[in-house]
């Protein structure tokens, strides 16, 4: 079976970010076990990349951390922009 370069080989990212699509603009937030799944890394990574400001998050409580799935799909862009050509 062949795959475009679009998906890279990862039919499950291409979900992911499918049903990220569909939050932005609605006004709901993400927690972090919804980015880990939708970046596909542990939530120890989204917590430092959230206190280091590379991943924009929303400070609820000292607690609790949410993500507007806008900066989520701004942040893939991003990274993925330089492989697109």
């Amino acid at each position: 079976m062949t795959r475009s370069m679009g998906d890279r080989g990862y039919p499950m990212a291409k979900r992911r970010i499918r049903s990220l699509n569909e939050l932005v603009g609605t006004g709901s937030l993400m927690n972090v076990p919804e980015v880990s799944e939708t970046l596909n890394v542990s939530a120890p990574c989204v917590y430092a990349w959230a206190r280091s400001g590379v991943l924009p998050s929303v400070q609820l409580s000292e607690q609790v951390l949410r993500f507007k799935p806008e900066d989520i799909k701004d942040f893939i862009d991003a990274r993925w922009k330089g492989e697109a050509g």
